[in-house]
């Protein structure tokens, strides 16, 4: 951790800050599972495995408690694999952030994730659908990612699309690629609902 003054504190105003980089979901904005804590998801799961093969072993064994024990290795279970599942979903993305030394706040320079640059925001109505298509072949990730989000957001309207978010969904940038679904799945669910009423 070191300390510069490139920065100010949006709670106090103050300029000694310590840069921090850290890890974090691109999906959520939250901080990601770090390496250690997966490491405690699967020896929670390893020791479930242990306990199961106990259990299961000593389940006819009269003289063995087995019977009483059978809950246990559900219980280890249910701490690891949410842990390891995490892990194993985040879109982990390497950042850096400030940790205020007077009033301990943590912030970040240059806005949430994923980072959107300033631009014209992209046009949403069902008319200009041409163009937000258009847009879908741009070679800036941040117009694909406006015009995906565009066209997901108009719903069934952008079922003409479908074929060009197809495509998006093999793109380079993680963030583009996981809009393009949220996008056709907006899409399709739209549609459906408007063939059922």
């Amino acid at each position: 951790m070191t300390t510069t003054n490139a920065a100010t504190c949006p709670g106090c105003g103050k300029t000694g800050v310590a840069a921090v980089p850290t890890t974090i979901d691109g999906r959520t904005g939250k901080e990601a599972v770090g390496l250690g804590t997966l490491l405690f998801g699967i020896g929670l799961l390893a020791v479930a495995a242990l306990t199961l093969v106990i259990v299961v072993v000593m389940w006819n064994d009269r003289m063995a408690p087995g019977r009483k024990y059978m809950y246990l290795p559900i219980v280890f279970l249910v701490g690891g694999g949410p842990i390891v599942y995490r892990y194993l979903r985040e879109d982990r993305v390497r950042k850096m952030m400030y940790k205020c030394a007077s009033c301990a706040r943590v912030f970040e320079i240059g806005g949430p994730v994923p980072p959107v640059a300033a631009a014209e925001p992209a046009p949403a109505s069902a008319s200009d659908l041409s163009s937000l298509r258009q847009g879908l072949l741009s070679a800036d990730p941040t117009v694909r990612h406006r015009c995906a989000t565009a066209i997901g957001d108009l719903g069934a309207a952008g079922g003409d699309a479908l074929p060009d978010l197809e495509k998006l969904r093999g793109d380079p940038s993680r963030h583009v690629s996981n809009r393009a679904t949220w996008a056709i799945e907006t899409i399709q669910e739209k549609l459906r609902k408007a063939h059922r009423s």
